[in-house]
């Protein structure tokens, strides 16, 4: 999955709030996640793939984006102040990350632990 993809996904998922309420595999939104991946298909020099397989792509995506934010969120004293000792998250995982928490099916159960989750982004250059 290119950058590009990422952010398609996430602009689609802000301009489609359907999609975060209700769970992933909801038959209701079976339209969207066609239309989502005919659109990240189209992506130049992106991955071409079928919705289950975009949809297993974006559960990787969020499993990652979650883990980097605990082991970011865990992070205190001096490693604080180091933007080098946290886990590298971009401004699209943010986007994303913050779409994911608003639905039980997708937030992580921890999220009331999770702080600081992005604090890199402050020293971090556009994308």
């Amino acid at each position: 999955m290119s950058k590009k993809q990422k952010e398609v996904y996430v602009n689609f998922l802000e301009q489609h709030a359907i999609i975060n309420e209700h769970r992933r595999n909801d038959p209701v939104l079976n339209r969207y996640w066609i239309k989502l991946a005919d659109i990240l298909n189209s992506v130049p020099q992106g991955a071409v793939k079928h919705v289950a397989e975009w949809k297993q792509t974006f559960d990787n995506w969020r499993y990652r984006v979650f883990l980097y934010a605990r082991y970011n969120s865990k992070i205190s004293g001096e490693e604080a102040l180091n933007p080098k000792c946290f886990k590298p998250l971009t401004l699209t995982d943010k986007r994303a990350y913050n779409i994911w928490i608003r639905n039980p099916d997708t937030a992580p159960p921890d999220l009331e632990h999770m702080r600081n989750v992005f604090m890199n982004l402050e020293e971090a250059q556009p994308e």
